[in-house]
């Protein structure tokens, strides 16, 4: 599976996850959390329903990024592709142009 996939991947795979609570349109929980949960979208100026829509969103999107960043941690803990891409970076911060000298 490529590290960056289309977005309509994970909208999907999400949508599956989630569908119980997408389609109950309801959160079973106590009445202190839907109390808090009503506060905190009355702060912001929204609907309790847009909340916990733009809620459900950024922890999905949370959840996507940090298997995108694991994926990317193993990859670079690669040592030797790490060292490779080490040498390539000081092979081309040398044909750097030094433009201290230069007055703008």
């Amino acid at each position: 599976m490529p590290v960056c996939g289309p977005s309509r991947y994970a909208t999907e795979y999400y949508y599956k996850e989630y569908r119980w609570l997408i389609e109950r349109r309801r959160l079973p929980s106590p009445r202190t959390s839907s109390d808090e949960v009503d506060r905190a979208a009355r702060a912001r100026g929204e609907s309790r329903s847009r909340f916990i829509s733009r809620i459900l969103r950024l922890a999905m999107r949370a959840r996507r990024d940090a298997e995108i960043t694991r994926r990317l941690d193993a990859l670079f803990a690669n040592e030797p592709l790490a060292e490779e891409q080490r040498r390539e970076a000081e092979d081309l911060g040398g044909l750097a142009v030094d433009w201290s000298d230069e007055h703008w």
